[in-house]
């Protein structure tokens, strides 16, 4: 399968399990009132992809009022406008978050952006190599914003509890911005290992990925690129870094001696690491 007819199939596959949610969502909700079993307040979480961070820069920071995209569909508003229908027809109350990546611990999840990172710091420490930084300088001190579990959960109960947040979706951060340029020499330093930050020796051949709105969010110019020195999820499929887990895992007793779902989980590190915009709620 060529690079354009994985495109077209990784399109129709998302397409298709965006039409199965939206039925999920519809038929749980409809079958509420037929259980006699309507609550007073609904609550549904998102992500930061509602303000397009996916599809190129965003005019930051992101806030609740900014009008939604129309570059493609997106899961998240039809699922709210299937939520918001039935509350407003049952006369109940809703609430929404939207957080950026979510900072905890959780088994199993393919959404942790702290796994492949730090799967990548243990396997390269492992190995005798740095910790080396895969994209430029741009997004080495771009502004990001992180989402913490627990803060999250404070937030997400007063909203359902408070009578007068009813009705109402909320960014969800920690509102601690952070760089990559920060960030990575203190994991270096966690690891116990060299690190290498941006190459700006000027010889490099940047790989370079093409966001998918033309003009992006924040409508001007053209479309945002990402350039990189090599992929996570390539480093990931490596033989020689998939054996080094299995010892580690081995080693230390780990649940799972193999990655799995690497294209997601590693993909994630990569649109991350090498997004030179930045990404920055309010």
């Amino acid at each position: 399968m060529g690079s354009s007819e994985q495109s077209i199939y990784h399109s129709r596959r998302k397409a298709t399990n965006a039409r199965g949610l939206d039925l999920v969502l519809s038929n749980f909700l409809e079958a509420l009132p037929l259980a006699s079993a309507l609550p007073k307040r609904f609550f549904i979480q998102y992500g930061q992809k509602w303000y397009g961070v996916h599809l190129g820069a965003t005019p930051i920071p992101d806030e609740e009022t900014d009008p939604r995209l129309d570059v493609e569909p997106n899961l998240y508003y039809t699922q709210h406008d299937i939520l918001t229908a039935f509350c407003s027809k049952h006369n109940i109350g809703w609430n929404a978050a939207l957080p950026s990546f979510v900072i905890g611990a959780a088994l199993d999840s393919s959404q942790s952006l702290l796994f492949p990172i730090l799967a990548y710091a243990s396997v390269q420490k492992y190995r005798g190599k740095a910790l080396e930084y895969p994209s430029t300088v741009d997004a080495w001190f771009a502004p990001q914003t992180a989402s913490n579990a627990i803060l999250n959960s404070y937030l997400y109960e007063w909203s359902v509890l408070a009578p007068n947040a009813a009705n109402q979706m909320f960014n969800a951060l920690d509102d601690c911005a952070f760089t990559w340029g920060k960030f990575w020499p203190r994991l270096a330093k966690h690891f116990d290992m060299p690190w290498t930050g941006p190459d700006t020796s000027g010889t490099v051949e940047w790989r370079e990925r093409s966001m998918k709105a033309d003009p992006p969010p924040h409508g001007l110019g053209g479309s945002s690129v990402t350039r990189f020195r090599f992929s996570f999820v390539e480093w990931a499929q490596d033989p020689e870094n998939v054996a080094a887990w299995k010892e580690l895992a081995a080693k230390h007793g780990l649940r799972e001696a193999e990655w799995k779902d690497v294209g997601s989980i590693f993909g994630r590190a990569d649109f991350c690491l090498h997004r030179p915009y930045p990404s920055v709620m309010r």
